[in-house]
């Protein structure tokens, strides 16, 4: 559509057209594109009817997608055991930010975490993170556990192939040596032994 449209002799009709720019990118909003007859010269052949004016809106179409992932993977419980869980989208995040409900981890004395019920990536960002971090102790055999966090599907975003990311807290330290402590009848028998052992030394003494 250009400043002007000539209608040809005997015709009744001119066309234009307004075509969307493909694109994948989120959040990108909505744009309208508005087409209006100027108001003839003096002295034109023509009158303005009704309407003067179109408007042609272009509406995104593109969902954004949520993504998590957590590095490292596994951590031991010894201090300074920190995983770091990191949302993604797919494209800067609109006016006001974007919040995206999570699941987090169940509560746990092997861990702590930052995470809550939701994440929110601010206004032009990209991502946001939250923490899970190993709760240091010297306790043996305390087993391992993994600490879960999951992308909860809502209106305003979609939930990409990374939904959800497990960070494995395991236990590093070893069981403690046993000794074995003799019974009494172990005790009985090596003062036997020790009774022999002496009266036959007295013998050859003899």
């Amino acid at each position: 559509c250009a400043s002007t449209m000539v209608i040809g002799a005997g015709q009744t009709t001119k066309q234009c057209t307004i075509t969307a720019v493909e694109n994948t990118v989120p959040g990108d909003g909505s744009a309208t594109a508005t087409l209006a007859l100027a108001m003839p010269a003096a002295g034109a052949s023509y009158t303005l009817g009704t309407p003067t004016s179109a408007t042609v809106t272009v509406n995104n179409d593109d969902a954004y997608v949520a993504n998590l992932t957590c590095t490292p993977t596994t951590l031991v419980d010894a201090p300074n055991n920190m995983s770091t869980c990191t949302l993604t989208l797919n494209g800067p995040a609109p006016s006001g930010g974007l919040t995206v409900g999570i699941t987090p981890p169940t509560d746990s004395t092997r861990y702590s975490t930052t995470c809550g019920t939701s994440l929110t990536v601010l206004q032009g960002q990209t991502a946001t993170t939250c923490t899970i971090t190993a709760a240091p102790n010297t306790t043996p055999g305390d087993g391992n556990v993994n600490a879960v966090v999951t992308i909860n599907p809502a209106d305003g975003y979609q939930v990409g192939p990374n939904a959800s990311a497990t960070v494995a807290v395991n236990n590093d330290d070893g069981e403690m040596p046993v000794t074995a402590i003799p019974t009494l009848n172990q005790w009985a028998l090596m003062l036997l032994s020790l009774g022999l052992i002496g009266g036959a030394w007295r013998q050859r003494r003899r």
